[in-house]
């Protein structure tokens, strides 16, 4: 009876200790797996615990911010299309490689053109065409000079640019406004496939303000993007507590936006 006991005790005592081998050994395999690099060993940590990690749906490979890419030619609202752009016109409109032009929905940009009493077209003045082409070399920079130069600028990488059209009302049609231009949100994709939206960039740094979106189902630019309206809403308070571009001083903002 004593050697069995024996026996016993030491088959478990082999098979506790084979465990914890195969733990170790699966312990280790997991940590070459996650490796942390020795000359910045907080960098898995942080890279962990990022709050500025894109969103699941940034990542995926077939969504921008949750809007299904299409890769059909036929444009529908609350799809996302990839697009290269070919010229910026302004801070708020710009042409793909197609000829497709665009308005960005919700946000106004200052004009750095108008037209004289004879109608024709000449630069704004002062303030207006100041800081209309700080937005229009802001859009610029961005989905344009960056990607055909693959340079940074203000700090993200573009590399991708795509578009997602939204409903209108009183266009020509269902996407459009009254002058045939697709209105939309305008995404930005950095090389490390972080989406950012070119829309709320302008208004947030005060290159742009709130303008043509409306909640109210009666109105001409009513949107169904509530989504969308709060973030534009948002960042132009976040713009006008911080005195950012149009709003850095207000005796000047009439000046900006004459209309």
């Amino acid at each position: 009876m004593k050697k069995n006991k024996k026996r016993k005790t030491v088959y478990f005592t082999f098979l506790f200790a084979t465990n914890v081998v195969a733990f170790s050994f699966l312990s280790i395999k997991c940590n070459l797996n996650n490796k942390i690099d020795p000359k910045n060993p907080e960098k898995h940590d942080l890279e962990k615990n990022d709050p500025n990690k894109p969103k699941p749906e940034e990542n995926s490979s077939n969504s921008v911010d949750g809007y299904k890419i299409d890769n059909s030619k036929t444009f529908k609202p609350n799809f996302a299309y990839k697009i290269k752009v070919s010229y910026v016109k302004d801070g708020d409109t710009f042409t793909d490689e197609n000829s497709n032009n665009y308005r960005f929905l919700g946000i106004d940009t200052p004009e750095t053109r108008t037209k004289d009493a004879d109608g024709n077209w000449i630069e704004t003045q002062g303030n207006q065409f100041k800081f209309g082409k700080l937005a229009t070399n802001y859009t610029t920079n961005l989905t344009y000079t960056s990607i055909i130069n693959k340079s940074e600028y203000d700090g993200i990488f573009p590399k991708e640019i795509y578009v997602v059209p939204q409903k209108t009302r009183n266009g020509k049609s269902e996407i459009t406004d009254h002058y045939w231009r697709i209105v939309a949100i305008i995404y930005i994709k950095d090389i490390y496939s972080k989406f950012w939206c070119s829309n709320d960039l302008l208004v947030r740094k005060g290159y742009a303000r709130m303008n043509y979106i409306s909640l109210n189902s009666s109105s001409k630019y009513f949107t169904e993007n509530i989504k969308y309206y709060k973030f534009i809403e948002n960042a132009q308070n976040e713009a006008k507590k911080n005195k950012l571009g149009i709003w850095q001083d207000p005796s000047i903002y009439t000046e900006i936006y004459p209309k």
